[in-house]
């Protein structure tokens, strides 16, 4: 993914000028920081295919399974751990970085099968069709009926509606509905038709319920399977968030909750909707062809909107549809296919979300573009006047945990550094510094494998697990792992000798969040060649040290007080007792003084 002979990255914290050639013609980074989810539709892929996608760089693994069993679902979770253990035992890891993710159905719809196993039908342009929910049509599909697996097919669409499918490839209008299950559209635009493809309705209102019986068993699926993230297509309304939520519970490692935005009803309600989901997603492969006409020819000015609102908030802005499609397709890539890619770096999206491909060949070409281009292109995010912005639209007052956030961010722009450091148990603080966007690899070190997942899905973010030997102290167990993730830094040549990096960590153990911003700079390095104990990746810098013995202390003897000595006694007891020492010590005298 990267040229182990290249520089470093060259951090520069000033105001981005486009004027200047530098920016354009300047290095590029070694590290891309957006993520890239590549979605598995076809439970039989190979072992050998979703390793190579692994090590190409997909960073979270998008399972399309709406049509799959239960046990396809397993079994292809079972294959991705398997790819992962494969490249963790391979490049010497305790285990490789990758996330897993499942949709939501929700009020996705598409066409059924077509009769005859027929590969694809011709629709003729200027031809009337009806178009049906009823199931006993599900793989009955013709050129004069047509299956539409949306039960709430009659209540949404209005006369008149524009109705496409498979993204505009079909385009109808309603003209009569007929009954209860059945429509009547008019063909305004021919095309060829496939199993399964998708219908969007041009500007309907959603009668469906907002989560369904079917979507309830995916979430108790992906809580049972621990997947790391839920996609809500379709996310209407915050209520479905919260309902997802409740029905969750109090759950510690519940998914994140990703939502969908995918028609007008949800850009409508984007407010209350980034509030309360972790993560917002743009499906413009639906809400292209689901809002009015007078929002379709401003889609780029609707997603610039959206990545504005999630930067306001800190929330992650990640983009589906149309990414290099037709390269997905036919491995031709075309130029606004990298327009498209660029814009929406420039305009803060955290992560890339790629459809299916039939052709392995082709995705694997279509992710080795895009760390090119997210390398060349993401240099010129880090503008000292954005940062700046972003820092001011910050809701005050900060709490504590934002605060240092803000201060590791700003300290590590200011001293260029080239890396930030961040042992965390749940993730909460590189979530913190993503808010203002740092242009800084953030390695995370962690203890356990769900954090790990969970922060792939992060921009910028190395995530490591760490299992060192514990240590005498909390303070040497927090900084065995800062030296493990330095050395791991050093070994991959990301930083070098001299370069400063910071690290957000807790101050003391009692802290409840990282409250402590270093500024370090590496001195030396013990070896070229880190070689691994037995034990494992212990890598602390004071394991090279000869430990000195802990020297044992006599017991002290405890001074006693006169009101303790005389304690619980009355008063008489006292007298007599000192009364009675005095004879014995005058007896002792006259005894001494006879010699």
């Amino acid at each position: 993914m990267y040229d182990p002979q290249a520089e470093p990255d060259l951090i520069e914290f000033e105001n981005v000028d486009l004027c200047d050639e530098k920016y354009v013609e300047g290095p590029k980074f070694r590290n891309r920081r957006t993520s890239i989810f590549v979605t598995f539709a076809d439970p039989s892929i190979a072992l050998v295919d979703v390793q190579k996608m692994m090590e190409t760089g997909m960073n979270i693994a998008r399972f399309k399974t709406s049509h799959s069993t239960t046990g396809d679902k397993v079994r292809l979770l079972k294959k991705f751990d398997k790819a992962a253990n494969i490249l963790a035992a391979k490049y010497g890891l305790l285990y490789w970085p990758c996330a897993t993710c499942i949709e939501l159905k929700t009020c996705v719809a598409n066409t059924g099968i077509l009769e005859e196993d027929a590969f694809e039908i011709h629709i003729r342009e200027g031809t009337d069709i009806i178009m049906t929910s009823d199931v006993q049509m599900y793989n009955k599909c013709n050129a004069e009926n047509i299956f539409v697996d949306n039960p709430y097919l009659t209540s949404d669409v209005k006369v008149g509606m524009l109705i496409n499918i498979a993204a505009d490839e079909i385009i109808t209008k309603c003209t009569a509905i007929l009954n209860n299950k059945n429509i009547k559209c008019h063909v305004v635009k021919g095309g060829q038709l496939q199993n399964m493809a998708h219908v969007c309705m041009r500007g309907a209102k959603r009668t469906r319920p907002y989560l369904t019986k079917a979507d309830l068993h995916i979430i108790k699926f992906a809580v049972e399977y621990q997947v790391d993230m839920i996609i809500i297509n379709y996310a209407r309304h915050v209520d479905t968030v919260k309902k997802i939520k409740r029905y969750l519970g109090s759950k510690v490692k519940r998914p994140i909750i990703v939502a969908g935005l995918c028609s007008e009803q949800g850009i409508d309600n984007v407010d209350s909707i980034i509030r309360e989901a972790d993560a917002i997603l743009l499906s413009r492969e639906f809400a292209s062809y689901e809002v009015p006409m007078h929002l379709y020819h401003k889609m780029s000015l609707v997603q610039s909107y959206i990545a504005a609102k999630c930067r306001q908030v800190g929330k992650p802005f990640y983009l589906s549809g149309e990414i290099f499609k037709n390269a997905l397709n036919t491995g031709v890539f075309h130029a606004r296919e990298f327009s498209d890619v660029t814009n929406a770096i420039l305009q803060g999206t955290s992560a890339l979300v790629l459809g299916p491909s039939a052709n392995v060949d082709y995705l694997m070409a279509v992710m080795r573009t895009i760390n090119d281009l997210c390398a060349s292109v993401e240099p010129l995010t880090n503008d000292r006047g954005e940062f700046f912005r972003n820092v001011s639209q910050l809701k005050m007052p900060l709490n504590a945990a934002e605060a240092c956030a803000v201060s590791c961010t700003f300290i590590a722009n200011q001293t260029k550094s080239r890396i930030i450091v961040c042992p965390t148990v749940n993730g909460r603080t590189t979530y913190l510094l993503n808010w203002l966007r740092p242009p800084h690899v953030i390695i995370a070190v962690t203890t356990k494998i769900r954090t790990v997942r969970i922060l792939c899905t992060q921009r910028s973010v190395i995530a490591l697990l760490y299992k060192g030997a514990p240590r005498r102290n909390w303070f040497r167990s927090v900084q065995a792992r800062i030296d493990y993730a330095i050395q791991y830094a050093v070994e991959n040549h990301w930083i070098q000798y001299g370069d400063h990096y910071v690290t957000l960590e807790k101050g003391t153990e009692a802290s409840p969040f990282c409250d402590c911003v270093r500024v370090w700079t590496v001195t030396t390095v013990k070896k070229n060649t880190i070689e691994c104990p037995e034990s494992y990746h212990d890598f602390a810098l004071n394991d090279y040290l000869e430990i000195p013995p802990i020297q044992k202390r006599s017991p002290a003897v405890k001074k006693r007080s006169i009101s303790d000595a005389f304690k619980d006694q009355d008063l008489d007891t006292i007298l007599a007792e000192v009364l009675q020492r005095t004879a014995e010590d005058e007896k002792h005298k006259t005894y001494i003084e006879s010699f």
